[in-house]
């Protein structure tokens, strides 16, 4: 079992003027109990602090000291034992309630440097890699839910797919317009006062565009078409928005 760190690398002990407690005297106690409790200078929990942990000349507690996962009782002294404070529920960072944050799985995005990222690991953050048991995060987008039994959830694709419809117009998307009949003479193919019928279908009468040898004569269709439009399917290409890259990270607490 692994353990959680109560105060940082350097823990300054003052008294209630806010000045610093030569030689000042943490004692751990079972909760709610005058019952002496061991904390430990590593984070397995096997070499045991002396009882009480004594600060330097300055006040300052410069050992490591990590507690079970069990809530102590923790008070602060002078030199001589005069208490300065005492709490009890105490099993976090620098003696904050043991459902204070951070509280066990509680996730955050960290932006520092390496040996800032050591530090937040050493404090029992894990990174969300794929190791530990965690799941990896690298490249992923989080998708918030609001129930605990979505968590873990996953979906999503990297290659988008989709395709374009197959569309043909119809004469309503074509632009308005009319065709022109011409009645060649002779040089096109036309013997001399040949005729072209035309129907014309607005008013129902035939009509004929006569030509001979030296003339030709021509003849419009009615309009067809009104400019209408038509649509296609969106295909989309793998797509970002803007981002900017952080380290997911979890808290453990062991």
């Amino acid at each position: 079992m692994a353990g959680n760190r109560y105060v940082p690398t350097i823990f300054t002990a003052l008294d209630d003027n806010g000045a610093p407690l030569p030689e000042a005297r943490l004692y751990f106690y079972e909760n709610d109990t005058t019952t002496p409790k061991d904390t430990y200078s590593d984070i397995d929990l096997t070499t045991a602090n002396p009882w009480p942990v004594e600060a330097d000349g300055a006040g300052r507690f410069t050992d490591d000291i990590f507690m079970d996962a069990n809530a102590y009782r923790i008070k602060l002294t002078d030199s001589s034992g005069v208490q300065i404070w005492s709490k009890d529920d105490c099993n976090t960072f620098n003696g904050a309630p043991s459902n204070a944050f951070p509280f066990v799985g509680a996730v955050v995005e960290f932006y520092g440097s390496q040996n800032q990222l050591n530090t937040a690991l050493a404090a029992l953050w894990y990174v969300m890699d794929g190791n530990n048991g965690l799941p990896n995060l690298d490249d992923t987008y989080v998708k918030c839910c609001i129930d605990v039994a979505s968590i873990g959830t996953t979906g999503g694709s990297t290659t988008p797919t989709g395709n374009a419809d197959s569309h043909a117009l119809i004469t309503t998307e074509l632009p308005s317009h009319q065709h022109y009949v011409v009645a060649a003479g002779e040089g096109s193919g036309f013997s001399a006062n040949q005729s072209l019928a035309m129907y014309n279908t607005d008013t129902g009468y035939l009509y004929y565009l006569e030509s001979n040898a030296n003339t030709a004569a021509y003849g419009l269709t009615s309009s067809t078409g009104s400019g209408g439009g038509h649509t296609h399917t969106l295909t989309m290409n793998a797509f970002d928005p803007p981002f900017y890259q952080l380290v997911k990270l979890v808290y453990l607490g062991y």
